[in-house]
């Protein structure tokens, strides 16, 4: 991450991935291109970690880099998904795959919706368009979805935000074969509006 003129955090993609990803942008129309931003980021021991970080700004100025790269800012966000953030309902006590650095060290719903919460108000007042997905959570997490959106309705009250920062819900099923094979199928749900 490098600092422009006036210290503002820039990332910059690689030009090839930008380039596709604008190719699809022109070929799709009136499609979404739905991208998830994963958490993963360096902690404060140097090494990777996917736990929530106490300050967004790093994530918020990835998310502005890919919306302006990828050449959705000049429609606003439109036709654009971000995710923000994947199985954030996932960490290292759950054993098997969740060891890996793709997951956290413990889930905290409160806090990944605090992280939404000041991520999307940034991001829908740069693009009004742009559409918000919450975490991919994975299993159908019903009782970690309820507490992010409980939390973020109730910052939104507090703040008086009164546009919606939610526009889909995705949530993902996996499903674990006779063999031992996983398969995810990943169902969005989504809505006019969740205030």
């Amino acid at each position: 991450m490098q600092r422009g003129e006036n210290g503002e955090k820039i990332v910059h993609f690689d030009d090839d991935v930008m380039s596709q990803v604008r190719r699809i942008r022109e070929k799709a129309g009136d499609s979404e291109l739905i991208v998830v931003m994963n958490q993963i980021h360096i902690g404060e021991d140097g090494k990777p970690t996917s736990d929530i970080p106490e300050d967004a700004t790093d994530y918020i100025a990835l998310c502005e880099g890919f919306v302006e790269q990828s050449g959705y800012s000049e429609r606003s966000g439109k036709g654009l998904v971000l995710e923000l953030g994947n199985e954030c309902n996932m960490c290292h006590q759950h054993g098997g795959l969740f060891n890996s650095e793709a997951f956290a060290e413990h889930v905290d719903p409160e806090k990944y919706a605090d992280f939404y919460f000041e991520t999307a108000k940034k991001l829908k007042s740069r693009f009004p368009d742009l559409r918000l997905s919450l975490t991919g959570v994975a299993f159908c997490d019903t009782e970690y979805i309820g507490r992010v959106i409980d939390r973020i309705q109730t910052r939104k009250e507090q703040e008086g935000v009164k546009e919606g920062l939610i526009d889909i819900i995705s949530f993902q099923r996996i499903l674990i074969g006779h063999y031992s094979c996983a398969l995810q199928l990943t169902v969005q749900v989504c809505s006019t509006q969740i205030s």
